[in-house]
């Protein structure tokens, strides 16, 4: 049951708080969301619905200065979306019923931060991507019917198109044809459905329907703050990545190559751009001298795979492991910014009815 009364103003505003708290660089780990698409896409599409996201970019900053400017096919065929319309409003669909975080503060601190624009600039990517790999798989499947064939090429896209919702059925109708032969320009509703059910499988935003159960209880709000994406992305993509990776080395001893090349490609990217981004940080942060640089080379790369969130819940798991580095417990690690922060409070307001001001001082430096 959603939480009411003065609890639930107070677990709102206690995780607004956490967010603005934890997330001011959150914009910076994003830039490698976009990554990901390449586990999904061929890398040629993969650059061109870069191109084409960067143009929408482009054509949006634009408008800032000429708000006449029309919109183009693209951009009306991507804002016809949820994702693409307005993505404070996917979110705001996503959260916990009777726990909604202020949402007039975080939307405009999310904006202010950056990570608004690069989460729509990624889910740009993927739908410019993700549209020309659909076109061409859809036109490998109509040729295997037509020809009453079973080609690899025709098998492999009839499992990519049923991944997102398209049926046999589905391409063969005259609205999904005339769109695919060039004779309309509009994306068909079919198509658009699909489309939004591939951009988020690939930017993902958990929602009820893809985060655990738990999760979508009130009363565990708290303890599941920052950790939806985490699970989510994890529980998505290990199971993708063992399908299509693992089980047909354990089943049929084999490699598949083409998802190794694949998968090694974009988390191999994802990975070196974690480091790039933690090196920022660690510059930001330390001056370029902060325990980051301890690290050697192998370490880094465990970390920046760890971090990518593709073992999900072992990644809490991991960091309550080492949280001693950082002087946490791991129950807090694992409970949460919202336990450790209250933790830390306390310990601070006793310190300082000792006589110890100093600690009291320090924690609300920090935290403002």
């Amino acid at each position: 049951q959603p939480i009411r009364g003065t609890f639930k103003d107070v677990q709102r505003n206690i995780i607004t708080y956490q967010y603005m708290l934890t997330l001011p660089a959150a914009a910076l780990t994003s830039l490698t969301e976009p990554l990901i698409v390449l586990s999904r896409v061929r890398p040629t599409d993969a650059i061109f619905g870069g191109i084409e996201a960067a143009r929408n970019v482009l054509r949006q900053g634009l408008r800032s200065i000429f708000p006449k400017l029309p919109y183009s096919k693209k951009e009306r065929a991507f804002r016809s979306l949820l994702e693409g319309f307005d993505g404070t409003l996917a979110e705001r669909l996503g959260s916990i019923e009777g726990v909604d975080i202020s949402r007039r503060v975080t939307d405009k601190f999310f904006k202010i931060i950056g990570l608004t624009q690069v989460t729509q600039f990624s889910r740009d990517i993927a739908y410019n991507a993700g549209s020309r790999q659909i076109k061409v798989d859809i036109i490998d499947y109509l040729k295997d019917i037509k020809l009453n064939k079973n080609t690899k090429g025709g098998l492999r896209a009839r499992k990519r198109l049923a991944e997102i919702g398209l049926t046999k059925n589905n391409i063969q109708s005259k609205e999904m044809l005339d769109f695919i032969e060039g004779r309309v320009t509009e994306p068909p509703r079919l198509f658009q459905q699909a489309m939004a059910r591939f951009v988020r499988e690939v930017i993902m935003a958990p929602n009820v329907i893809n985060r655990p159960l738990w999760m979508s209880n009130p009363i565990y709000a708290s303890l599941a703050l920052l950790k939806g994406f985490m699970f989510t992305f994890g529980l998505t993509i290990m199971p993708k990545i063992w399908r299509e990776l693992f089980k047909p080395m354990v089943t049929l001893q084999r490699l598949p190559i083409e998802a190794a090349v694949k998968y090694t490609l974009a988390f191999g990217l994802i990975a070196g751009g974690t480091m790039g981004i933690r090196e920022i940080k660690d510059f930001i942060r330390y001056n370029g001298d902060g325990p980051y640089q301890n690290l050697d080379t192998f370490q880094k790369i465990i970390e920046a795979f760890i971090n990518s969130n593709i073992l999900g819940p072992g990644t809490v798991l991991y960091e309550s492991l080492l949280s001693f580095k950082y002087g946490a417990k791991p129950l807090e690690t694992i409970a949460g910014p919202g336990l450790s922060w209250l933790s830390n409070a306390l310990s601070a307001i006793g310190q300082a009815s000792m006589g110890n001001v100093r600690s009291l001082s320090r924690f609300i430096i920090n935290n403002i």
